[in-house]
């Protein structure tokens, strides 16, 4: 261990009756960045919620550094009884591979695997069996309904130039989102998609982008990014163009950090998505089930994508939460079906405890 930092917050809860269920999350950011703040946060709520105990170690974007760390949880003398894990920059492979070969059950989640990978590993529970499941984000519906929710603030009978920054080639996230941007433009025709670009998730290459396409388009009035860093990019250059951004230009992104919240606050921001950041904790409902009898795979099946992203809107109980990442009012024993005996699928609404 002194080769690296070891960044991780324990939480230990009383056990109930059934078995305690002890989870690593191998998060790939630092513990500060705001979007993993947002998935540790959530994820400490449903931990506190389910009675499990719970490890966050934080791999501060260096894959060397998660690799070493999950040979670091595989080798130490108390090894976790699940590990939930990322699949980034295409770690997922590896990953997997490692914590089945120490049968240590390991889930996905956030990413799911490009084409490539899914042929090197195949489904979950065959060539490798500790490998239980994915749960992702359903990326393809966010970009639809981010598009959506953009159209429905156009006047009618008015066809509009929009043009799109997008995140990469190779993330399956950010070309599932890319791919209900162009599903929802070819079906609301009050749309025309002029330009595509990929912004690879940087601030200062989409506000480049975004200058050289106000000049290619300076008519346009929608812009639609993948994540809220080249959102910021982007109204960067607007303002600089001299255009007031919610107003001139409507600007539609995917995030939940405090700076896209007070953009969507002012109105900078015209619709914003988020809810990706659930997924690990959404995850531990499946886990402490599956440890006590319920497998997922029966009603849920191996892969799950869930409809996680919802419009952020000011005011509402949801923008709130997000705002403050506060989460204790929210039931997560209602979807386990240890602590909430139910037939069928796992329920992930979020069911807000009655106030007394």
């Amino acid at each position: 261990m002194a080769r690296f930092v070891l960044v991780f917050i324990l939480f230990s809860i009383s056990l109930g009756a059934h078995a305690v269920t002890r989870v690593a999350f191998l998060s790939p950011g630092y513990a500060n960045e705001p979007y993993w703040e947002n998935v540790d946060s959530f994820l400490i709520a449903a931990a506190s919620d389910l009675d499990v105990q719970v490890e966050i170690v934080h791999c501060d974007r260096d894959e060397k550094k998660m690799l070493d760390l999950a040979d670091w949880l595989i080798q130490r003398p108390n090894p976790p009884d699940y590990v939930l894990a990322v699949n980034e920059n295409g770690l997922g492979v590896e990953l997997v591979k490692k914590f089945n070969a120490a049968k240590i059950p390991i889930m996905l989640v956030l990413n799911d695997l490009d084409q490539r990978q899914q042929q090197k590993l195949g489904v979950p529970r065959q060539r490798y069996p500790y490998w239980l499941g994915i749960l992702v984000p359903d990326n393809l519906q966010a970009g639809q309904q981010l598009t959506s929710a953009l159209s429905g603030m156009l006047p009618d009978k008015k066809t509009v130039p929009l043009v799109a920054i997008a995140g990469d080639r190779s993330t399956p996230a950010g070309l599932n989102r890319q791919a209900g941007l162009l599903w929802a433009t070819r079906t609301h025709h009050k749309l025309k998609l002029m330009a595509l670009r990929y912004g690879f998730w940087q601030q200062a290459r989409a506000n480049r982008q975004m200058m050289q396409l106000l000049g290619l388009y300076p008519d346009l009035r929608v812009v639609w990014t993948a994540d809220d860093n080249m959102a910021f990019g982007a109204i960067d250059a607007l303002r600089q163009a001299g255009l007031e951004p919610g107003k001139d230009v409507l600007v539609g992104t995917f995030a939940s950090s405090a700076k896209a919240l007070r953009l969507r606050r002012s109105g900078e921001i015209s619709a914003l998505a988020g809810g990706a950041f659930m997924a690990p904790g959404l995850a531990l409902a499946l886990l402490v089930d599956y440890q006590n009898g319920f497998d997922f795979a029966n009603d849920d099946g191996l892969v799950l994508h869930l409809p996680l992203y919802h419009l952020l809107i000011p005011g509402t109980p949801l923008f709130n939460m997000v705002a403050s990442q506060d989460w204790s009012k929210v039931n997560f024993r209602a979807m386990s079906k240890v602590h909430t005996p139910y037939q069928g699928p796992h329920h992930f609404e979020l069911q807000l405890r009655a106030t007394p």
